[in-house]
């Protein structure tokens, strides 16, 4: 979970990213780490990923070689246990949380119809519920902090449905909820 706009005047901010051990997520890290580098000031990223934790360790390193503070943490956002856990080990390392990036997912290739009912509620736990969960966790922390959140999601939803992409279209639809900051 990770993903960010950068974060209104100091970036000796602590950000924690879902989804952040490769692809996008893995360049958001990156890029906010080289942006407070290029500011003489520090980030501090909770890169966090599935399962093993060495793609997400690989980005911290990453992150600290730019002057950066960065945990890797692993862990299943289908599982409703997972989300808190995450969140807590990011505030206990780094005393705080100014940002959010949801940008785990998953999706099943195929079309819609061949799809397992354990396939379509594997990415609704992760693509919905994990992202409402980590939401739902991290608020406290952001509004200490007047910190903000971000959600990415896929462009299905918007302007070109993909069968097999229904998750990833309801997501798109599903996160401009309010934060009463």
């Amino acid at each position: 979970m990770i993903i960010a706009a950068e974060p209104v005047g100091s970036f000796d901010r602590t950000t924690r990213l879902s989804g952040g051990s490769r692809g996008i997520g893995a360049a958001v890290c990156i890029r906010i780490a080289e942006a407070a580098a290029s500011r003489g000031e520090r980030a501090q990223i909770a890169v966090c990923g599935l399962a093993s934790s060495e793609p997400q360790e690989e980005v911290a390193r990453s992150v600290r070689a730019l002057g950066g503070e960065a945990i890797a943490l692993s862990g299943d956002l289908s599982n409703v246990d997972v989300a808190p856990s995450l969140v807590e080990a990011a505030v206990s390392a780094f005393g705080g949380l100014d940002a959010l990036v949801a940008n785990a997912g998953v999706a099943s290739p195929g079309n819609i119809c061949d799809l397992s009912v354990a396939e379509w509620d594997k990415m609704f736990e992760v693509n919905l519920r994990g992202a409402w969960l980590l939401a739902k966790h991290c608020y406290p922390h952001l509004k200490q902090s007047r910190g903000a959140a971000c959600f990415t999601s896929s462009m299905s939803g918007q302007c070109c449905p993909v069968p097999f992409r229904v998750t990833l279209s309801a997501q798109s639809q599903f996160f401009p909820f309010r934060w009463d900051m």
